[in-house]
């Protein structure tokens, strides 16, 4: 089961995929692009962090940076989580 969700973040739109990895776990994936542009003209989907668990508990986990797994009430949440926090960081701040 795949997860896709997009935000407008400052002047960029985040399209974030959520892909199973296993039971309850899943990659995160991000590409952005300008707003001007279309929202199918999507670029690269970069690896951003993982997504761990089901209904109403879920966890956005950021990888080996040192930055704290964050709770979220949705899957939706999690994934703003992860894209806020990837947008600091190369390539793609």
């Amino acid at each position: 089961m795949t997860k896709t969700y997009t935000f407008e973040i400052g002047d960029k739109i985040a399209t974030i995929t959520a892909e199973a990895e296993g039971v309850c776990r899943y990659m995160v994936r991000m590409s952005l692009q300008d707003k001007p542009r279309e929202k199918a003209a999507a670029g690269s989907a970069l690896r951003i962090g993982y997504l761990t668990g089901r209904a109403r508990t879920w966890v956005a986990e950021f990888g080996n940076t040192g930055t704290p797994a964050r709770p979220a009430t949705s899957a939706k949440a999690a994934c703003r989580a992860i894209a806020d926090w990837a947008l600091t960081q190369p390539p793609f701040r």
